[in-house]
């Protein structure tokens, strides 16, 4: 999937301690590893694709797991208006 997602700007990503958190909206998220590097590579210039492959070379888990796992943390972000698609 070539779409490119750039992060909203009501959102914020903060590292609090050892976690990781999204704030948006008045409520905050906890994201894990995974999700932290997926947000940081939402830069407006990678597209899903790359991400997916980045995160296949990152995690080293197989490329249905990569393509999944990003894709279902993009739709949540999306769904909760954290992202926008260029």
């Amino acid at each position: 999937m070539n779409v490119i997602y750039t992060p909203s700007v009501n959102f914020r990503v903060r590292n609090i301690g050892p976690k990781t958190f999204l704030f948006g909206e008045g409520v905050a998220y906890s994201l894990n590893e995974t999700g932290s590097f997926i947000w940081d590579n939402l830069d407006g210039l990678t597209s899903v694709d790359e991400i997916v492959e980045l995160t296949l070379e990152k995690y080293n888990c197989s490329q249905a797991e990569a393509k999944e796992g990003v894709n279902n943390f993009l739709e949540f972000l999306y769904g909760i208006k954290a992202i926008k698609s260029e």
